[in-house]
């Protein structure tokens, strides 16, 4: 996060929070508008006092966690539903489809949050194998071997290399910024689409897997989904993820409240 953000979360005066950082007020005003740029270690810092002392994530519940990722796969639950959804009980209004995939995320949900295994390649197959069951193919967390397409953008993946995909998530599992590293994962397997379907899903709980360790949990609130995936598809086009994981630090980072 940006150092003004980082203050305006905590809603203390620019006097306030540089005295409490021991950084001259002069300083603060220009790293603030731009005039001058803190070392890099100087906001990760403060972000990482600032999650324990005032609490600058809001926290999210199972619930809402589900909720949000059945309206990024634009399933019409209501709220209404969700107590019949989380005990796994028939909603009558959604069709087949739509209770498969809900309780595919539930079932995959439970298995990322008790799971104890390192994260790798196999891990990821699997969340896809729980996320995709029922396809009329059976290639449920197979890695694909065809062409995929995706709406809304004219970014084609290439065809997954195995050897480059293992390459790549063991590089990004050395990151040892933990909320980074989730993020990284995240898009990266969003934008290399590895699996036929349930590409968004599978790599939403690959990052639940990366934070399950720490408070944390992404999740994309529903009112903010729209712009969301207007950044994806910016990401996708031109690799630029910052303005993607700016977006989601500040808007869908939240504290885990009851899971």
């Amino acid at each position: 996060m940006e150092i003004k953000e980082l203050r305006t979360k905590t809603g203390k005066s620019q006097k306030e929070f540089a005295n409490a950082f021991n950084i001259p007020v002069r300083t603060l005003q220009k790293w603030e508008i731009g005039q001058a740029t803190p070392p890099e270690y100087i906001p990760q810092m403060i972000e990482r006092i600032l999650e324990y002392e005032f609490d600058i994530y809001n926290k999210i519940t199972k619930e809402e966690y589900i909720y949000n990722m059945l309206r990024l796969e634009q399933i019409p639950v209501k709220r209404e539903h969700m107590p019949m959804i989380m005990k796994r009980r028939t909603v009558y209004e959604l069709d087949i489809p739509g209770m498969i995939k809900t309780d595919n995320i539930l079932k995959a949900a439970a298995f990322v949050l008790n799971d104890t295994n390192d994260f790798d390649i196999d891990l990821v197959c699997r969340i896809n194998r729980i996320i995709d069951y029922g396809r009329d193919d059976e290639k449920e967390g197979m890695i694909r071997d065809v062409p995929v397409s995706i709406s809304g953008t004219s970014y084609r993946p290439g065809i997954p290399d195995i050897d480059s995909v293992k390459e790549i998530i063991v590089s990004v599992s050395k990151n040892n910024d933990e909320i980074d590293r989730a993020l990284s994962m995240m898009l990266y397997l969003m934008k290399a689409q590895l699996f036929r379907d349930g590409n968004k899903r599978t790599a939403q709980l690959a990052a639940a897997a990366l934070l399950k360790n720490t408070d944390y949990v992404i999740s994309i609130p529903f009112v903010k989904q729209k712009l969301f995936l207007k950044m994806l598809v910016e990401y996708y086009e031109n690799d630029d993820d910052r303005q993607v994981k700016e977006f989601i630090r500040k808007e869908a980072l939240f504290r885990r409240s009851d899971f």
